[in-house]
């Protein structure tokens, strides 16, 4: 007997447990707990008496001032924590992408530290598993209504001033692939 050729299209038409025993068979086994987690900021803040509660970080981040609305010199434009201490953060200077850095995270100080240069520290606070303030300093431009690309070397504030980025974090499911 001659038995028809299998079209792999029709084999899941109309039988939404075909896709879910797919999906189990396939897709899940190759999952794991999420390993990373990526934070980006929602706006950068001002710091309303930054010189409070600092400890030992430079400066204290607990009070979050009015977003800042002119381009800064220099801010953070992700953090990738790849273990829960170990957070990567990626630097913006001037408009433009520049640098990563790794710290290593202590939620005892409220602060990361710059696994090369230590005395490198910036203070770092979880306010909820979804969200993250990341303080550190930057010139501002003096010309409010001049773009990031508008505002030039010489334009910007001749002191650094301490800011906060208000992040929002969430969980990077990684694929485990096993080598057995």
């Amino acid at each position: 007997m001659n038995m028809p050729a299998l079209n792999s299209n029709r084999v899941f038409e109309g039988n939404p447990w075909a896709w879910a025993a797919f999906l189990a068979l396939t897709v899940l086994p190759g999952c794991k707990q999420p390993a990373e987690v990526d934070c980006q900021p929602e706006g950068y803040f001002r710091l309303v008496e930054p010189e409070r509660k600092a400890g030992a970080a430079p400066f204290g981040i607990d009070r979050l001032g009015t977003r800042v609305n002119e381009p800064l010199a220099f801010m953070p434009a992700m953090v990738i924590f790849k273990e829960r201490n170990r957070p990567v953060v990626s630097w913006i200077s001037y408009g433009h992408s520049t640098f990563d850095v790794t710290y290593i995270y202590s939620p005892e100080e409220g602060l990361a530290r710059n696994s090369r240069n230590p005395d490198d520290v910036l203070p770092m606070k979880w306010l909820s598993d979804e969200r993250l303030l990341l303080g550190f300093q930057s010139q501002i431009c003096l010309d409010g209504k001049a773009g990031v690309h508008r505002c030039m070397f010489g334009d910007y504030s001749q002191d650094e001033r301490p800011f906060a980025a208000d992040m929002t974090c969430w969980a990077r499911p990684q694929l485990y692939y096993p080598t057995d």
